[in-house]
Parts: C-alpha cells; sequence; structure tokens
C-alpha cells in the first residue's frame, strides 16, 4: 500500500498540536506501510526527509485558502496514479481532497481534528446571518465527496453527522502520545499547582477556570498558565491565591513545566478530544481536569483517570480543584491510573493498527 500524507504544515513547521499528531502517525505508519508527505510550508519546493520520511515542502503561492487550494489540487492531480491511498491532516486542504475524490474516484481518508467548516461546532455570534455559515455549508458539499473520515472523540463525530457525513464513515481514533516525550521528576514544595496550557482559543475557556480559582480559599497554591493572549482576560479576575503567567513557551521547555505541577486543567466549551497537553499532561503524571463526561472521553473516565465536567462551569469546577487540592490520595490515584491509561489507548502501535484498519476499508 502507498500512502499520500497530505497537510499544510509539517513538522519542524509547528502552529499547534495537530502537526506534531500528523508527524507522529506517519511515522507510526511508516513501521507497516510506504508513505510519502506533502506539505504547503516550504520557502521554496523542495525534497526533505524527516525521520526517514520523504517530506516534499511546496511553496504557498498565497496566504488565501482559495488559491492554496487550486494549487493544491492541481498538484495533487498529478499524483493520482502514483498512491494507493490519500490521508489529508489538519483541515485545511479536506474540500481540495473531496472535490479530487469526486472527480478521479480517489481513495481518500480525511482526519476530522477541529472544527473548521464545521457549520454546527463553528461558533458566530449571529450563526445564520454570518457569512462564514454559508461558506461553510457550500465547503461541506466538497469534503462529504472523502470516502471515510476518522475523528479523534464522539463529541466531533457527532457534530460531523450533524453536518451531513453518515455514521458508519466516520471511525473514532483518539491521537497517540508521543514516545519520545520524557516526563521529569522533581521535587517540588508542599504548594499544589494548578496548570493552563494553551493559547488564547474561543473555545478554551480560561475565564472559567479564573472564576473558579478566585472562589477558593487563600491557601498554598498556585496557578501557573502557559500560552499567549491572555493578558486581558487574567487582569479581569481579582484572586486570592498566586497566578504566574507565563506567556508563550518553547515547545522543549514545556516538560519542565509539566514536572513542577499537580493538577493540569482544561475547561472548554464543549467536550474537546485528549489533544496533545492532555496526553502530556496524563504522560507527566498531572491529575486532570477537563470537559467532557464518559460518552465523549475516549481516554479519560470520570472520577477513575481523571475528572470529567459537563458542561463546564466555575462553581463545579471549583469543587473538583478543591477536592483534588483537600485529597493528596485521590490525586495521586487519578494521576497513576491516568498514565496507564493513556500508555494502554495511545500507544503508537495501537493507534497505527485502527489506522491501518480503515485504510483496508477504503480500498476493498
Amino acid at each position: 500500500m502507498r500512502i499520500l500524507m497530505i497537510t499544510p504544515r509539517y513538522p519542524p513547521n509547528i502552529k499547534g498540536g495537530g502537526e506534531i499528531s500528523c508527524q507522529l502517525l506517519v511515522n507510526a505508519i511508516a513501521r507497516y506501510e510506504y508513505i510519502d508527505v506533502i506539505s504547503f510550508d516550504g520557502n521554496k519546493t523542495q525534497h526533505t526527509k524527516v525521520d526517514d520520511i520523504l517530506v516534499r515542502r511546496v511553496t504557498p503561492i498565497s496566504k488565501s485558502k482559495m488559491l492554496v487550494g487550486s494549487q493544491a489540487y492541481n498538484m495533487l492531480r498529478e499524483e493520482i496514479n502514483n498512491y494507493d491511498l490519500f490521508h489529508t491532516y489538519n483541515m485545511t486542504l479536506m474540500p481540495v481532497v473531496g472535490k479530487l475524490t469526486k472527480k478521479y474516484h480517489m481513495p481518500s481518508l480525511a482526519t476530522l481534528n477541529g472544527i473548521v467548516f464545521s457549520p454546527s461546532m463553528s461558533s458566530y455570534k449571529f450563526k445564520y446571518f454570518s457569512p462564514k455559515f454559508y461558506r461553510n455549508k457550500i465547503v461541506m458539499k466538497s469534503i462529504k465527496n472523502i470516502k471515510h473520515f476518522t475523528t479523534i472523540c464522539p463529541y466531533y463525530k457527532e457534530n460531523w453527522v450533524k453536518d451531513g457525513i453518515e455514521k458508519n464513515r466516520i471511525t473514532v481514533i483518539p491521537n497517540m502520545i508521543d514516545p519520545s516525550f520524557k516526563p521529569v521528576k522533581t521535587n517540588h514544595s508542599d504548594t499544589v499547582r494548578l496548570l493552563f496550557i494553551g493559547n488564547y482559543a474561543k473555545w478554551r475557556t480560561l475565564d472559567t477556570l479564573l472564576e473558579a480559582y478566585s472562589k477558593l480559599e487563600q491557601q498554598n497554591i498556585e496557578l501557573v498558565i502557559v500560552g499567549s493572549g491572555w493578558e486581558d482576560t487574567i487582569k479581569r479576575y481579582e484572586v486570592k491565591n498566586k497566578i504566574i503567567y507565563l506567556g508563550d513557551i518553547p515547545y522543549n521547555k514545556i516538560t519542565e513545566i509539566y514536572s513542577k505541577c499537580d493538577i493540569f486543567i482544561q475547561p472548554c466549551l464543549y467536550p474537546v478530544p485528549v489533544g496533545r497537553v492532555v496526553l502530556e499532561a496524563l504522560q507527566s503524571g498531572l491529575a486532570v481536569i477537563t470537559t467532557g463526561n464518559d460518552c465523549y472521553s475516549p481516554i479519560i473516565r470520570n472520577e477513575r483517570e481523571g475528572m470529567l465536567i459537563y458542561p463546564m462551569d466555575a462553581k463545579s469546577l471549583a469543587e473538583k480543584i478543591q477536592m483534588l487540592i483537600d485529597d493528596k490520595k485521590l490525586r495521586v490515584r487519578l494521576a497513576e491510573n491516568g498514565k496507564k491509561r493513556v500508555y494502554d489507548v495511545c500507544s503508537p502501535s495501537s493507534v497505527a493498527k485502527k489506522y491501518l484498519e480503515v485504510y483496508e476499508g477504503v480500498l476493498s
């Protein structure tokens, strides 16, 4: 089987966890099948090797998604006879792959790891008056031509079905852990440190965490915030306990941040899938609180490997934080269970085999 992975960016060009997850998947698949990568992030068109994988980096002709889509269409059309299956990752190029699939009956797969192009999940202030809403409805017509889809949590699957993709064409496969991520153990003080990681985005509700944090009594705790764009949000809250705002931190420094904290908190508008930072927090042995429930979380089960809250609100979050601060045994138990679970469910071999089964299904 010859597979072509199509992505707008590929490491070392990293915008977020999606590029890392894409590379991990490519490396895992390469142990079983032949796979190349095309990414639209080059300063000039060039062929490079990343972890022994051929990566063809193409110079985008424009920042316009429409023009890049046209460029990708012409280039990928020339590759149809060279590969058995086309897999598009990180959302942006899904419409292009959908058009090629329809015209050339191309075997294709798309990983739905975000909400771009989804009319049901995209948040618009006045939804039915937003041009983006109708743009997404039109774009979805192309996307639905893709033969099969994977997504990283049941919540995403549920909403993509609302957008018109048949349920039996979507398979839930969680992200895999990074085997090169090596947690660091440090002995820190009796201070209980809470950790939030993520650049500003509407779906990341740091406001909820700050409101919950403000409800806690003054005690020996700290909240560490990593990510850009949160300055104004933090200023709006008066809290009794210490806040440490680190801003944007290089990825190679994140391991050390995890090692100095005890509880990882990810409050979101909806049950977000277990993304890269949650996987790393679990690997690092932190107790995790995030948005979700047992129906929507493919990894964490409530009060077994972490704390799940849905819908997320400040009162419930404050109660869960206080519970973990007061009960160290519970905190340690959740952290140990979470670490074991993430290595079991999200190992590269386990995730790769699930993708290989999907590939075979697309080609059959």
